[in-house]
């Protein structure tokens, strides 16, 4: 009896156990599957979906409007052209291996710039060099201390510290070549590090001016890194075939069409129609408590009709939905709202009773 009992058990549980086995190797095979599916079959896709999960918005540039005489000539206008841009979206270990890179790219881009006539931007960099070798600050009052601020990162003006306030150009240019800001003191880096990048044993007074420029550009979108930054306007096509040639050398490099404003019979009407040229933080100041829509590197109306009727010639500022990745990198676009350009102005002065009358 007792032995019939222990016989029946003991099949019941052989029989459990088999079950549960029968179960593990069936779960087994279905995670087996799925990881397969995951992985070989939909891996890029999902991989794709994670690096496009943050979305942010561009600017797109408006078309200025155009200035015409009574007859419809026009006297300002604008010419297509190209600019170098950079975004800097490159993954670094260490500040560095980040200043190699970026001084490595920067330095190559000049070359090529100046190898063709053509020159870096650096209207927005208050800092010059005269012709004794001396930094200088090409810009006063706010617009100086708005640049100070924006060089030592603060937020506001009053953010920085009276050193900060008071720093000369040369005390500025010597921290910004310092290992802990661009690195482009380059005695710092021993001649493997050089070698490795494609850098020279020691820069110029006259190409640390323009590398900081460049780097200080490129550092100003630092946070949003989806943004580029422009390094140098209306450049010959022999420098926009080089650079689209050699951008695998340097990441990051690109080539934007642009606008350049034109001024017909100059001589003329200069006083008149005046001139355009990159804000400045007080015209931004100005402009936007008056319901603009301005931001650093935008070109308004410097004097007479330009500065007149900088709002009816703006035009309105496009956008574009783009999705990035954890660094920053552009990976997908939607479908953008289009710029408007700005609109023409038509005089009651005619082009060619001005002129007699000027001759």
């Amino acid at each position: 009896m007792f032995d019939n009992v222990k016989s029946t058990l003991s099949k019941a549980i052989k029989s459990r156990i088999l079950i549960l086995i029968l179960v593990l190797i069936v779960l087994a095979f279905i995670l087996v599957q799925r990881l397969f599916q995951l992985q070989i079959i939909n891996g890029e896709s999902y991989q794709t979906d994670f690096t496009m999960q943050i979305k942010r918005t561009r600017e797109l540039k408006s078309t200025r409007g155009n200035i015409l005489d009574s007859d419809g000539n026009p006297l300002a206008y604008n010419r297509l052209s190209y600019s170098v841009t950079f975004a800097d979206s490159g993954s670094y270990n260490s500040t560095k291996e980040q200043n190699l890179t970026l001084n490595s790219s920067m330095y190559g881009i000049l070359k090529i710039l100046e190898d063709n006539g053509d020159e870096v931007s650096t209207s927005s960099f208050a800092i010059g060099l005269d012709d004794n070798g001396s930094y200088y600050f090409t810009k006063s009052s706010f617009n100086l201390q708005r640049f100070k601020a924006d060089i030592y990162g603060r937020l506001t003006i009053d953010d920085m510290s009276d050193e900060e306030k008071n720093a000369t150009a040369e005390k500025m240019i010597e921290e910004m070549c310092a290992a802990k800001k661009f690195g482009l003191d380059l005695s710092s880096y021993d001649k493997a590090d050089l070698e490795a990048y494609g850098l020279p044993d020691s820069f110029t007074k006259e190409e640390i001016l323009k590398l900081a420029a460049m780097r200080s550009a490129v550092a100003s979108n630092s946070y949003q890194k989806y943004v580029t930054s422009t390094l140098a306007t209306d450049v010959s096509e022999k420098t926009m075939s080089l650079i689209m040639e050699n951008k695998d050398l340097y990441p990051g490099v690109d080539i934007e069409e642009d606008s350049i404003r034109v001024y017909e019979d100059s001589k003329y009407f200069a006083p008149l129609i005046g001139y355009t040229g990159q804000i400045s933080a007080e015209e931004m100041e100005s402009l936007n408590a008056d319901g603009g829509n301005y931001k650093n590197g935008d070109i308004v109306g410097k004097s007479g009709l330009e500065q007149h009727f900088e709002k009816e010639l703006q035009g309105e500022k496009g956008s574009q939905t783009v999705y990035v990745d954890n660094m920053g990198k552009v990976v997908d676009e939607e479908a953008e709202v289009n710029p408007e350009a700005g609109s023409n102005i038509q005089l009651t002065i005619n082009r060619d009773l001005q002129k007699t009358a000027y001759d």
